[in-house]
């Protein structure tokens, strides 16, 4: 079985009040990938989408932000460069994780640079997820994932 991976455009806004060195805000509710198993994430910059649905700018210094997954109270990955999750500085890699479920209202972008925003902008990530009922044999998927079957 060739697991077939669904994908979601998921963004964290920030604004000139909420820019400082060390904000962190959490992602918006995702109702339409909540209980949905993540396996990937791949950043986005402003030259690969200027702007997100919303009509926010997407950031043009993706090397200001970091990200934090969290499934339920578990870090899963904490403060990772979104920089690393651009899959054009990574030979057109996105970062694949173990499948998990992740918890928006609980993960985190963090801003890393030192200067306030004059204008909001947003920190958007593709979000490559399988439902519950794509997983129908999950131990030899997990298997698959890990490179093992």
């Amino acid at each position: 079985m060739q697991p077939i991976f669904r994908t979601q455009l998921v963004w964290v806004r920030f604004g000139a009040a909420t820019s400082g060195f060390g904000s962190s805000l959490p992602f918006p509710d995702q109702p339409n990938i909540n209980g949905c198993y993540v396996v990937g994430a791949e950043s986005i910059y402003d030259q690969v989408l200027p702007f997100t649905p919303d009509q926010t700018a997407v950031t043009p210094n993706i090397f200001d932000y970091s990200v934090t997954w969290n499934s339920g109270s578990d870090q899963l990955h904490q403060d990772v460069p979104c920089a690393q999750l651009l899959a054009q500085l990574n030979g057109g890699i996105w970062k694949e994780y173990t499948p998990f479920l992740c918890d928006f209202q609980k993960s985190r972008v963090t801003r890393r640079a030192a200067a306030v925003l004059a204008e909001p902008e947003s920190v958007p990530f593709t979000i490559y997820y399988l439902k519950p009922d794509d997983l129908r044999d999950f131990d030899r998927l997990i298997a698959k994932l890990r490179g093992n079957g």
